[in-house]
């Protein structure tokens, strides 16, 4: 018997039963196998066993005719026959030039056998149901005679993920991408777009993610209307028009601008190496930090900067706070550690009073008591209004009038509580306030 593991086709020839382990296996003596076109086998006298021979796929297409398809389309109509949710497919396709017009499926996903080897010339739709979703791996989409070359279309809240794909738009009228459905999502990862003279990268108005592109436009400016789009870690050449939220961060524009319509902008880490009198213009708003661009900023937009941040930064009014120099843990009181009169100069026995300052407050309480018999003080600090009490001031009799003077710290927002136990007379519960 002779015997074949990990993709070694040595000691394989003769007679007996030949046995594959590892369907990548090659000997051109007894067999040969083609791991998506199918398998032939010369030389085998006596007997063969296969081990581990789960397809790749049945759904696998090849111009040339060498697997069980001709067209992607044919492959897509009989994958979607079977696909849904929990069994989703996927369609291999052969290096080659294909020009036909493709309708996606849903939980059809299309993927080339070698990365952008696969050329779709045509008009490629998808148009899901609420919730459905497919990705494209590793194709190229070119624009027929007239079109795009691909559109998104429906008005259900589907997605599509195009992931190391490019995109050609050459035809001189089509968009590479477009989008009218403005329910749905469309993300693109790893994505080359390459867009010559009266031609458009994107016509987009569904919400989109773009991560990691490279973009060369010579065409029309790219139009964004859905809810959002945002653009991260990409090279672009191309001209932005926005009425939506768009955020840009960490990118290069190589060439262009945006351009808003009531748009708003959030533009962060981003260079703008443009020859356009301004980087961004129009109207809407815009807020940017860390840019880095020769053009200006047109005073249209209303703008706001990020800016640097060199002082300690603090959550709870200056108590405590972060120092951005060290990023430790510090003590940073406002200037103020005087007496103040906004907490008031007063408290009533048995009601809690808040600390409404918005910093932390010390409290030196005195106490006015004109008769008691085997009373008690009591002090309570916390966060309701119902605050747990301790005793401050230990039983006391008392027949003429008494001061009793205690401290209390309240940080903001929390409340402080004088109350008794007993039946003491108190006159009146006065205070001094000072910030910490």
């Amino acid at each position: 018997m002779s015997q074949v593991n990990n993709n070694s086709s040595s000691g394989s020839s003769g007679t007996g039963i030949l046995t594959i382990n590892d369907i990548g296996a090659d000997d051109s003596n007894n067999f040969t196998l083609s791991s998506l076109g199918g398998i032939s086998f010369t030389g085998v006298t006596n007997g063969l066993e296969l081990k581990n021979t789960e397809p790749v796929s049945e759904f696998v297409v090849d111009s040339q005719g060498n697997a069980g398809y001709t067209t992607i389309q044919a492959a897509i109509t009989a994958a979607a026959l079977v696909a849904s949710s929990t069994t989703p497919q996927t369609v291999w396709v052969w290096p080659g030039n294909y020009t036909e017009n493709l309708t996606l499926a849903s939980y059809v996903n299309v993927a080339s056998a070698c990365l952008q080897s696969v050329v779709i010339t045509g008009n490629a739709t998808y148009s899901g149901a609420a919730g459905e979703r497919l990705s494209c791996i590793g194709l190229v989409f070119t624009t027929p005679a007239t079109g795009n070359a691909f559109t998104y279309e429906g008005t259900a809240a589907s997605t599509i993920t195009f992931i190391m794909c490019a995109f050609n738009a050459t035809n001189g009228s089509g968009t590479a991408v477009a989008a009218t459905n403005p329910n749905s999502t469309l993300n693109q990862y790893n994505c080359l777009l390459t867009i010559s003279s009266g031609n458009q990268t994107f016509n987009t108005a569904c919400s989109i993610t773009v991560i990691e592109a490279f973009i060369q436009s010579s065409g029309t400016p790219s139009s964004f209307t859905g809810p959002r789009a945002l653009f991260l870690n990409s090279f672009i050449a191309d001209n932005f028009s926005s009425t939506t939220t768009m955020v840009i961060i960490s990118c290069y524009f190589m060439q262009g601008n945006l351009t808003g319509t009531n748009a708003t902008f959030l533009c962060f880490n981003t260079a703008f190496d443009t020859t356009e009198t301004y980087w961004v213009t129009g109207t809407g708003a815009i807020t940017y930090g860390s840019i880095t661009t020769n053009a200006l900023l047109n005073t249209a937009l209303t703008a706001s900067t990020l800016r640097l941040k060199t002082g300690p930064i603090s959550f709870d009014g200056g108590t405590t706070s972060i120092s951005t120099s060290s990023g430790s843990l510090v003590s940073s009181p406002p200037a103020s550690a005087t007496a103040t009169t906004t907490f008031g100069t007063s408290l009533t026995a048995a009601t809690a009073k808040q600390n409404t300052n918005g910093y932390d407050v010390l409290l030196n309480i005195c106490v006015t008591v004109t008769s008691a018999t085997a009373a008690t003080l009591t002090l309570g600090i916390g966060p309701t209004s119902t605050p747990t009490v301790d005793t401050v001031v230990s039983s006391f009799t008392v027949a003429t009038s008494t001061v009793f003077t205690f401290s209390a710290y309240v940080p903001s927002t929390y409340y402080v509580l004088v109350s008794s136990t007993g039946t003491p007379t108190i006159s009146g519960i006065n205070c001094q306030v000072c910030t910490i």
